[in-house]
């Protein structure tokens, strides 16, 4: 774990906190990991290819289409929201209820385990979007059918609400939900499936946090790209705005 160097007999740590030794004499030092921010350093990938898939969208025109993804029905446009600094990924004018489907080319993870973090605002009460993870390729769902079969992810501005959903081909089930209030002032989500344990995590920027959890055995990995689901048979597909996509 990096360079390892030798220093004459002293005993303690030194200045900067991260070396030790306690005999005397030349001595083997080592890191001292013990701030996490130094131990993640550490474990950043050599190669920028093998980090984490992001999507900032900062390299997209405004009013433009967005690179990296696909869209299975709707058009994504790239967008500007009051107060805020990032650019985001919305859609253009709606069709009715339509429910969009985005694929996300660059958020592909082939295992089981799948955790998606992001950045929402909503502009309206009208928004049922989220995300898809563990996708089954080639199962469409039945009720949004330009979607994977999957869990679905889904923050709900109208009931105020985070939702699990099992998408099946003949089925939507709720297998979880969260009462938020003021869901609106939340703005950072992460929605993960490790082993058998899905979880949804809502956060505002002052750190304040809420927690769905539940556990369901039904889909293990399937080939396919993480999709984003914008409108969820509901009007308001062009007041959700994303940004900061990443694949942990």
């Amino acid at each position: 774990v990096g360079k390892v160097t030798y220093i004459p007999g002293i005993s303690g740590y030194s200045s900067d906190a991260m070396h030790y030794t306690d005999r005397p004499g030349p001595q083997k030092i080592g890191f001292k990991m013990a701030d996490s921010a130094i131990r993640d350093a550490w474990r950043k990938p050599a190669n920028p290819a093998d980090a984490p898939a992001a999507y900032t969208f900062a390299g997209d025109t405004v009013g433009g289409a967005p690179a990296g993804i696909t869209a299975k029905l709707g058009t994504p446009v790239v967008a500007t929201v009051a107060g805020h600094s990032e650019k985001f990924l919305t859609s253009t004018a709606t069709s009715g209820t339509d429910t969009y489907v985005y694929v996300f080319d660059r958020l592909y993870e082939d295992k089981d385990d799948q955790t998606v973090t992001f950045k929402l605002v909503a502009t309206a009460t009208t928004i049922r979007d989220g995300f898809l993870l563990r996708p089954q390729a080639g199962v469409a769902s039945s009720v949004f059918p330009s979607a994977n079969a999957g869990y679905f992810f889904q923050i709900s501005t109208a009931t105020w609400q985070l939702r699990i959903y099992l998408l099946t081909g003949s089925a939507s089930t709720q297998i979880a939900v969260l009462d938020v209030a003021n869901i609106n002032d939340y703005i950072n989500f992460e929605c993960s499936v490790i082993g058998a344990e899905l979880t949804f995590k809502a956060a505002k920027a002052d750190g304040t946090t809420k927690t769905l959890t539940v556990t369901d055995t039904t889909y293990s990995y399937s080939s396919g790209q993480i999709q984003y689901v914008n409108g969820s048979s509901q009007l308001g597909q062009t007041s959700a705005f994303i940004t900061n996509v990443k694949l942990q």
